[in-house]
């Protein structure tokens, strides 16, 4: 059969009753939703979101170019490849990375980033590391890994209260020893 046309507007529009309303979360609380527990899907899925909204499709690659000219003003050029970052062909430097956290320090986004991070001892992937070292408490960090692949990065207060932006990138290595020296690294900070 036929279906009829759907209407936007009238009379029965007017009659309508709102039977359910569902508040979006912020982008800050998605931001702590997928940088605490690291949930790679919901990082794929929030950078297609960003690519609808705000790009030319509810796409990987919209939503990345969309990433891409938000993060051109601190002058870094990383290569993106998928918004989870498990695809090894995406690139970047630890100082890329330093100047994409000291950038983001300085936005107007500054609080809800460093709260969307996971706390050294704490919370998130880093709950159970550095616990009983200067970085418990006073550092907040995203990893990264894969095979042979390891990173640690973000923020430290240095005891005499100094902001301190870190990134550790490890390529080739036993991401179990790579944690390990970016522990240490973490706490001497």
């Amino acid at each position: 059969g036929t279906m009829p046309a759907a209407s936007g507007g009238g009379a029965a529009a007017a009659k309508a009753n709102v039977v359910a309303t569902w508040r979006s979360p912020t982008v800050a609380e998605l931001a702590q939703r997928i940088n605490v527990p690291s949930e790679n899907f919901y990082a794929e899925m929030l950078t297609k979101a960003l690519g609808a909204k705000a790009g030319a499709a509810g796409s990987t690659t919209a939503g990345l170019r969309v990433v891409s000219s938000a993060i051109r003003p601190f002058s870094i050029e990383p290569r993106l490849v998928d918004g989870s970052g498990l695809s090894r062909g995406n690139r970047t430097t630890p100082l890329q990375l330093v100047t994409l956290l000291a950038g983001m320090r300085k936005s107007g986004a500054a609080t809800e980033f460093r709260a969307s991070l996971p706390i050294a001892g704490l919370s998130g992937t880093i709950a159970k590391r550095m616990r009983g070292t200067a970085a418990a408490g006073r550092c907040r960090a995203k990893t990264g890994t894969l095979i042979g692949v390891s990173s640690l990065s973000g923020y430290c207060t240095s005891r005499g209260g100094r902001q301190v932006a870190f990134s550790i990138v490890s390529n080739g290595v036993s991401t179990y020893s790579a944690k390990k020296t970016e522990d240490r690294i973490t706490a001497a900070i």
